[in-house]
């Protein structure tokens, strides 16, 4: 009796270190497929620079909010007051944040972070087509995205949907909060712009 429930608790352990395995495999697709997609366009100031990490610039803006007191973690929670915060500064805040992480963009070889169109649709679209076992998580985000841009791309609600369809666990990866820095970048440059 002892060694049946030895083998269903090894089974049980194995069966989820296959999921998150799984779940890694499904990651790194589509932080290559970002990162490939932003390398063969134009969005190196130098070409002779070498290649960008997207997901590395996304981590250093960030920090940045961090610093400047926007937000305090990479929770959710924190995560939605962060939009709350950004959307709701008043026009000379959306320039002086936009030039901030502007120049976080440019550092990084990178001649803009408005890549949304271009990858952040199409990479998740190209993972659900070419993978069954997507994440609950990774699928709801797409669905979330694919509103935003047929709907509107800076309305706080839908820009909130994009932190809310993922799961809490999921979201303390770079790969889930990345689009949502993406946008708020974007919404950042048209306000700028005004």
């Amino acid at each position: 009796m002892k060694s049946r429930i030895h083998i269903i608790i090894v089974f049980a352990l194995a069966l989820c270190m296959s999921c998150k395995s799984q779940e890694k495999v499904l990651e790194n697709k589509l932080q290559e497929c970002v990162n490939q997609r932003i390398n063969k366009s134009d969005y190196k100031i130098d070409n002779s620079l070498g290649d960008i990490d997207y997901y590395k610039i996304v981590s250093e803006i960030e920090n940045y909010f961090v610093s400047r007191g926007i937000g305090k973690n990479a929770s959710k929670t924190e995560y939605l007051k962060m939009i709350d915060t950004i959307i709701n500064l008043k026009e000379e805040e959306h320039k002086s944040l936009y030039n901030d992480i502007l120049s976080i963009v440019e550092k990084n070889n990178f001649n803009d972070l408005n890549v949304s169109s271009d990858v952040l649709q199409n990479c998740p679209h190209f993972i659900l087509e070419s993978e069954k076992n997507l994440t609950i998580s990774l699928r709801q985000q797409i669905d979330a995205m694919d509103k935003l841009f047929a709907l509107d791309p800076y309305n706080q609600d839908y820009i909130n949907e994009l932190v809310k369809q993922v799961s809490e666990e999921d979201f303390k990866r770079l790969v889930y909060r990345a689009p949502v820095v993406t946008i708020l970048f974007e919404f950042l440059e048209v306000k700028s712009q005004k």
